[in-house]
């Protein structure tokens, strides 16, 4: 069918997880970046390129090299002394690129560190105005095929712009765009949708003719890989009959997978909050995650969940059964937004009510809330469940440890809020610490700011505790 499957790897940063072996220590620069220069370096990565040349046949390879924003500034800076960043960039591109060649190798690479060490930002910023010496340029291989990469919903003009400065570097342009599944178990097609269309006919109109549709993995990589559905039909659509309508696109997704786009728009309808009356400050785009991990008694969320939450869960469980319940290779994945919903139709609100009982000293509402615990620690269990059922559909079983933690310290924390309360209310605690405390926005916002909060909010560590939970590299 001509399907080419291309391994991506990482040359320079993004290795964080192999800096946790105290092995690696001696080719770490600074961060998650690998120490440019160093032999041992080198080493490694023919490593890792031997390896790949041994799994796959094709003679592509993506390489990474993006988003090193501190390259030459730990043990190269001590060794070594400031050095241009552009200098010891392409110098350690040069060298990847011996290791390629020897196995038969063409790369391709992220483009944004030519740009931000350029302008010296850490976004793709200012391109009109960059001009990039002749020098620098006969320094990147010809073969190299540089991606441009671009996730958010700019005007047409915005990409039109990135693309001419990439083109002007005079090498292949490759643009990859990306469908939202990195937020949680649930997707974000509108953004996503309204990005592709706008860079997919940017990309059309600048003559780019290979184009890569991202779906990472990030923070556990919980969303099921059939959430990238509609946006791989959406570019799909736009090869092969120029048409992104939101028709054309329904009309093949009923045909060829047995749900029409109204139908998978379900899927990211956790994250789409309504606005209550109150103008109550929500989440934005990605509420599911923020929301289902938010603490019971921390409540670093509860500013942002406006009244009428649970009530909103409630109202998407029986169109989400629905769905899940049709005789269909991909049901499972509806199934999992189900039980997310049903959990969340009972835990949206608790902190905050149990919260504003507190404060009341409302005995009544407080019983009813120790009374809810049970339950919800049922839906917990019953969604950690169903979830590593269609894990495993999808995926070995390896990283889904990560998934039995969070849900774990989910209940506990359940479980601690129910003895406490408990406690309290058997008059054996005069008062529970953590309800003492004023909870403030997230992002301490000024008390009259109606904005959302970004939507990027999707690292269970920063949702879970204000607390330093783990250390980072």
């Amino acid at each position: 069918y001509g399907i080419e499957i291309i391994p991506a790897m990482q040359t320079l940063a993004h290795l964080k997880t192999v800096f946790r072996w105290e092995i690696f220590d001696e080719i770490n620069d600074v961060a998650d970046i690998l120490f440019c220069g160093e032999e041992k370096t080198y080493d490694f990565i023919e490593k890792m390129v031997a390896s790949l040349r041994d799994m796959y046949s094709t003679d592509k390879i993506n390489i990474g090299m993006d988003e090193a924003h501190l390259m030459g500034l730990g043990k190269y800076l001590e060794k070594h002394g400031y050095k241009s960043k552009m200098d010891i960039f392409l110098n350690h591109i040069g060298r990847v690129m011996d290791i390629l060649r020897k196995y038969d190798f063409k790369p391709l690479m992220w483009s944004d560190m030519f740009f931000k060490i350029a302008t010296g930002r850490c976004t793709y910023e200012e391109l009109n105005a960059i001009k990039f010496d002749d020098e620098v340029l006969d320094l990147i291989p010809e073969e190299m095929s540089l991606i441009y990469w671009n996730y958010g919903a700019s005007p047409e003009e915005y990409y039109d712009s990135l693309i001419k400065a990439h083109m002007a570097m005079k090498r292949k342009i490759v643009f990859a765009g990306g469908c939202q599944k990195w937020l949680g178990l649930c997707p974000n097609y509108r953004n996503s949708f309204n990005a592709s269309r706008n860079a997919l006919s940017s990309v059309k109109r600048n003559g780019i003719k290979d184009v890569i549709v991202t779906a990472w993995g990030d923070d556990g990589g919980d969303g099921s890989q059939y959430l990238t559905l509609p946006v791989l039909t959406l570019y799909a659509e736009k090869c092969y009959t120029d048409d992104m309508s939101d028709e054309v696109i329904s009309r093949r997704l009923s045909t060829v997978f047995g749900y029409s786009l109204e139908e998978f728009m379900l899927l990211e309808s956790p994250n789409r909050i309504p606005e209550d009356e109150s103008k109550q400050i929500l989440l934005g785009a990605n509420s599911n995650k923020p929301i289902l991990f938010n603490d019971p008694l921390l409540g670093l969320y509860d500013r942002h969940i406006g009244d009428g939450t649970n009530d909103y869960y409630l109202s998407l469980k029986n169109p989400l059964k629905e769905l899940a319940n049709k005789q269909n290779k991909i049901s499972y994945v509806f199934e999992t937004i189900y039980f997310l919903c049903d959990l969340l139709s009972v835990k949206s609100e608790f902190g905050k009510k149990l919260r504003a009982a507190y404060k009341d000293r409302n005995e009544i509402e407080l019983e009813n809330l120790l009374m809810q615990i049970p339950v919800i620690i049922e839906k917990i269990d019953e969604l950690h469940t169903v979830l590593r059922k269609n894990w495993c559909k999808e995926n070995k079983i390896f990283g889904f440890e990560v998934q039995d933690i969070r849900y774990g310290a989910l209940c506990s924390r359940f479980i601690y809020t129910k003895e406490v309360l408990e406690k309290y209310l058997a008059n054996d605690i005069e008062k529970i610490a953590e309800l003492e405390e004023t909870i403030l926005y997230m992002d301490c916002r000024p008390e009259d700011s109606d904005k959302p909060l970004h939507y990027c909010c999707n690292n269970w560590r920063k949702i879970v505790t204000a607390n330093v939970l783990v250390d980072t590299v």
